[in-house]
């Protein structure tokens, strides 16, 4: 489908009037408060944008493609969103509705306010599970701000842990809240500390409770098993997932169905990385095998992504442009027989995703392009007779940019997904392999 740039144009033009409007309309209607029907807090959310699962916040940019236009509507968010929050006190909002004002005075950069609101609510008197909840909820709205506020949480969560079993399913919730901003960070100790912390206190709840959170738990050794992973020992990574498949499958077996896969995968760390295999190789200047030898790699699988893989190639290039090192950076792909709207031969297919990846996105890698095969089976349907490179790596679903860093001996070192998320973490293993 071909489209219109003048219709392009117009369509951003309307985007940024929009976006900022809500900042402007304070400047510009002193007489008026454009959030006057606005009778909760909670409602202040139709003033930013949606992003990162959060639907009040502004977008953050920690966790997405800093573009112009994200600026302008990152600032137009947080000036509406103080303008709306500006409207409540803390005093005179239902106790309902205390923690929909902490949230929103984070998201406006407002923390005096929010500590404030939450403060108030945790003056209520409430039962003890009660009490946990709100602590739990109000530490995950401190480490999902931008920026996380660790040493804020960690405030909330001391609460928590003076509040001894009654407030064990909190602590496990708050824990795991943590552990997710410090591995943002990448923060090896900090979240060593908080699945030591997550996982004692899934230990410490009893009865059936302890069967409702098992997920949570299952969570906890994920995490544990990440931690191994990311200071290099693959064993540690193994031995905590099948320590959680022997703790939990008697609890809830569901909540470790996945165990299986990622012990399998995790024990791939070490061993040497299978090479890769390609039709073709581009640009031409990039053939040969892959792993270079003696050169690190980052290896990242690029199908059917899509939308989703646009803020991942802002981390690659991040990440390329801040390695001084050598370092081969390889995206494999292959052939699917369309591209896009159209049905191409593999070739064409090929010579469209040279144009997109080196071309038209000029991503700084090799790309490699399988060329896939297919039989029909018994119902009429096709399917696939090989994909050596995915069979070989096993990259995770859904397929948001699985990406591997592989040493420069050849050894398969980090799994992850080049995400914004997981930047630090992929920044920070190139600088440290050898």
């Amino acid at each position: 489908m071909r489209c219109n740039v003048r219709v392009l144009a117009a369509v951003s033009v309307v985007m940024l009037v929009g976006t900022v409007a809500p900042a402007q309309a304070l400047a510009q209607a002193p007489a008026g408060d454009p959030y006057a029907r606005y009778a909760t807090p909670w409602e202040c959310s139709s003033v930013a944008p949606r992003a990162d699962r959060r639907f009040w916040r502004p977008r953050r940019p920690d966790t997405a493609a800093a573009t112009p236009l994200g600026a302008v509507r990152q600032a137009a968010s947080v000036a509406a969103a103080r303008a709306c929050v500006a409207r409540f006190t803390v005093d005179g909002v239902a106790e309902r509705d205390l923690l929909g004002l902490g949230a929103a005075a984070l998201a406006a950069g407002m923390d005096a306010r929010a500590d404030s609101a939450f403060q108030r609510l945790l003056r209520v008197p409430a039962p003890a599970e009660q009490r946990a909840w709100w602590l739990a909820s109000i530490v995950d709205t401190y480490t999902d701000a931008s920026p996380a506020r660790i040493a804020d949480a960690r405030r909330y969560l001391a609460q928590l842990d003076a509040m001894g079993a009654a407030g064990a399913a909190g602590r496990l919730l708050a824990n795991l809240s943590l552990a997710q901003a410090a591995r943002r960070a990448d923060s090896v100790d900090a979240l060593q500390s908080f699945i030591t912390g997550a996982l004692a206190a899934s230990r410490a709840i009893a009865g059936e409770a302890r069967q409702a959170r098992a997920h949570e738990a299952a969570a906890a050794f994920y995490q544990e098993a990440y931690l191994g992973m990311r200071r290099g020992d693959g064993a540690a990574a193994v031995a905590a997932l099948e320590r959680g498949q022997a703790e939990l499958t008697p609890i809830r077996p569901g909540a470790v169905i996945g165990f299986p896969y990622a012990i399998e995968t995790y024990r791939t760390l070490g061993r040497p990385a299978p090479v890769l295999r390609a039709a073709r190789w581009m640009p031409d200047s990039a053939g040969g095998a892959h792993p270079t030898p003696g050169v690190p790699e980052l290896l990242i699988f690029g199908q059917g992504c899509g939308g989703d893989c646009y803020p991942g190639y802002t981390v690659l290039r991040r990440v390329r442009a801040a390695t001084e090192r050598p370092l081969d950076v390889v995206l494999m792909l292959r052939t699917v027989g369309s591209w896009r709207d159209a049905l191409l031969a593999p070739d064409d297919e090929i010579e469209q995703m040279r144009r997109y990846f080196l071309d038209e996105r000029r991503l700084p890698v090799a790309v490699g392009v399988w060329r896939t095969e297919y039989r029909r089976i018994a119902d009429g349907r096709l399917r696939v007779v090989e994909a050596p490179n995915e069979r070989a790596y096993r990259p995770s679903s859904p397929p948001i940019l699985p990406a591997f860093l592989v040493d420069g001996a050849g050894r398969l070192r980090f799994i992850t997904h080049l995400t914004p998320a997981d930047e630090a973490a992929v920044a920070n293993v190139v600088r440290e392999m050898r």
